[in-house]
C-alpha cells in the first residue's frame, strides 16, 4: 500500500543579525522541488531544497529567542520540528510561529503547500496590501501581494467564483461547487460558505448561478439563478432572477422579465443549449452590485447596465443597450461586458468590456451625470491588444489601481493583472491553457490573520 504521507523537518539555524525581522507571512510551496528561495539579512530565509533535503528557516541568534511556539507545538531554535503533509489529499498546513526576541513578541505565518497546485508565473508585485483570490479549475487559491501561494485547496471538482465577504468585521469566503456548466451562459451548483480559516460552515443548497453572490450573514444570501421556462406554445426561454433570502424565507425577488414587462426592450435574442434544450435568451444577467439598501446596479452583459430601485420597482437610469438613456457614441458602447461597478459619490462607472466586435478587450472608466443622462468623460485603460472571449472582472482600489481577471483569453499572455496609470505592476499567468473562464472572476481580499 502506498504511503500517502511525507515527513519534512524544519530546522532552526542560528544567524546573527542586527536588523529586526520584517514581514509577517512565509509560504513554502512545491514541496518536492527545489524551486523557491527567499534570503535577506536579518529576515527569515528558506534555503533551496528537494525531497531529500529539508527546508531550513533561518533567523536570529537562538540565545535571543524565548517562548517559541509553532501553533500548539513548543519549539527550540536548536532542534528540528517535524511536520507531516498528506500528499494524497493535500491540504495546507498553516501555523503561526510565535516567539520573543530581545524582549519583544513577534510572530510569522508559515504555510506548507503541496506541489499539486497549478503552475503559474508571476511578474512584478502589487502596490496594494491585499491578497488575490482566484479559482482555476478545481482549486481555490489565495496569493499574497507578491504572488506567493499563501493558501490553496483542491476541491476535486470544478469550482468558480472564490471570493471573500466581510460581514460586521468578520471574514468569510464562498465558492460554487459547479455541477452544471452551460458554455458561454453560466455555471451552476450549490455555494459553500467558509469561515476565516477556510473551514466550511454552511452549504447553500440552492442550485445558484456562478456569476454573483453576496453573503450577508448567517443564512442570509443575495444570489442569482438561471432557469428554463416554457410558453404555452412550447418555446423555451431562459429566465434569470436575483433573490434575497434569509433563514429560508424570500425577502426580495427580481426577475429579468419584470424589467421587460415594464415595456423596456429585450436585447437581441439568441439561442443556446441550456440544460439539454435549445432555449431563447434575451439577456445575459451576469452581475449585481449592492449600491445601498434600496438600489442595485444590474448588468445584462449583452447590452444594458441599469440602476434598479427596489422601493419603486423601476430603473433610475439605463446605460447602453437598446434602451440607452445616455446617448452613447459608438466608441462608448459595450459589446459583452462584465462586472460593472457604480461609485455614486463620484458619478463613476467602471466596466470590463470584452468587445467581441473588435476582439480587443477594454477597461472603461466613465464619469457620468446621471441627472442629465450624459457621459462627462471616458478613459480607456490599455490591455496590450488582449482579447477575452467571455468572462472577466474589474476591481478598483484607490483612485487609479485596477485589478483585472481576464476571463477566457483568446489573445494575450496573462490571466490577472494589476494596472496603475496604464502600467502593469503585476501579472499572473497560468501555464495550463484550457477552454474555461478560470480567471473569471479574480478578487482582492484583506489579508486575514491565519491560525
Amino acid at each position: 500500500m502506498r504511503n500517502t504521507s511525507r515527513t519534512f523537518s524544519i530546522l532552526f539555524v542560528c544567524l546573527v543579525a542586527s536588523r529586526a525581522w520584517a514581514g509577517d507571512e512565509f509560504s513554502i510551496s512545491n514541496i518536492d522541488r527545489a524551486s523557491w528561495h527567499w534570503a535577506s539579512e536579518g529576515q527569515l530565509q528558506l534555503n533551496e531544497y528537494n525531497s531529500s533535503r529539508p527546508p531550513q528557516l533561518v533567523f536570529f541568534d537562538p540565545t535571543e529567542i524565548s517562548e517559541c511556539r509553532l501553533g500548539k507545538i513548543s519549539c527550540n531554535p536548536n532542534e528540528p520540528i517535524t511536520l507531516v503533509v498528506d500528499v494524497k489529499r493535500p491540504k495546507p498546513f498553516i501555523a503561526r510561529l510565535r516567539y520573543k526576541a530581545r524582549g519583544k513578541s513577534k510572530s510569522i505565518v508559515i504555510s506548507l503547500l503541496s506541489q499539486v497546485s497549478p503552475d503559474f508565473k508571476v511578474t512584478g508585485a502589487s502596490n496594494l496590501d491585499k491578497n488575490i483570490l482566484i479559482s482555476p479549475w478545481h482549486y481555490a487559491m489565495v496569493l499574497s501581494p507578491k504572488g506567493e501561494l499563501v493558501y490553496y485547496r483542491d476541491f476535486e471538482f470544478f469550482v468558480q467564483d472564490f471570493r471573500q465577504h466581510i460581514v460586521k468585521g468578520a471574514i468569510y469566503y464562498s465558492i460554487v461547487n459547479v455541477t452544471t456548466s452551460n458554455i458561454k451562459i453560466n455555471s451552476e451548483g450549490p455555494r459553500l460558505i467558509l469561515d476565516e480559516n477556510f473551514k466550511v460552515i454552511e452549504k447553500f443548497d440552492h442550485i445558484v448561478d456562478g456569476h454573483e453572490f453576496h453573503y450577508l450573514g448567517p443564512k442570509h444570501y443575495l444570489f442569482m439563478t438561471y432557469d428554463d421556462i416554457e410558453t404555452p406554445a412550447g418555446t423555451c426561454y431562459i429566465n434569470q432572477t436575483i433573490s434575497e433570502e434569509k433563514n429560508g424565507k424570500s425577502i426580495y425577488r427580481f426577475s429579468i422579465f419584470d424589467f421587460f414587462k415594464q415595456g423596456y426592450l429585450a436585447e437581441a435574442p439568441y439561442k443556446f443549449p441550456f440544460r439539454g434544450r435549445n432555449c431563447n435568451g434575451n439577456s445575459h444577467l451576469n452581475a449585481v452590485q449592492i449600491v445601498d439598501k434600496d438600489r442595485w446596479l444590474i448588468s445584462l452583459g449583452n447590452g444594458s447596465i441599469f440602476l434598479w430601485n427596489k422601493a419603486t420597482g423601476k430603473p433610475e437610469w439605463i446605460f447602453s443597450g437598446p434602451e440607452d438613456q445616455f446617448d452613447l457614441k459608438p466608441k462608448q458602447l459595450t459589446h459583452l461586458h462584465h462586472t460593472p461597478r457604480w461609485f455614486p459619490d463620484e458619478g463613476r462607472l467602471t466596466v470590463f468590456d470584452n468587445d467581441y466586435q473588435t476582439q480587443t478587450t477594454r477597461l472603461l472608466d466613465f464619469k457620468l451625470d446621471p441627472v442629465k443622462k450624459m457621459v462627462v468623460t471616458l478613459k480607456e485603460i490599455p490591455l496590450s491588444n488582449g482579447y477575452s472571449i467571455f468572462g472577466g472582472s474589474l476591481e478598483i482600489d484607490r483612485e487609479n489601481i485596477f485589478s483585472v481577471g481576464f476571463g477566457m483569453r483568446a489573445k494575450g499572455k496573462w490571466d490577472f493583472a494589476e494596472i496603475e496609470d496604464g502600467r502593469r505592476n503585476m501579472t499572473i499567468q497560468f501555464q495550463k491553457q484550457s477552454f474555461g473562464p478560470y480567471s473569471y472572476r479574480v478578487y482582492r481580499g484583506i489579508r486575514a490573520v491565519l491560525p
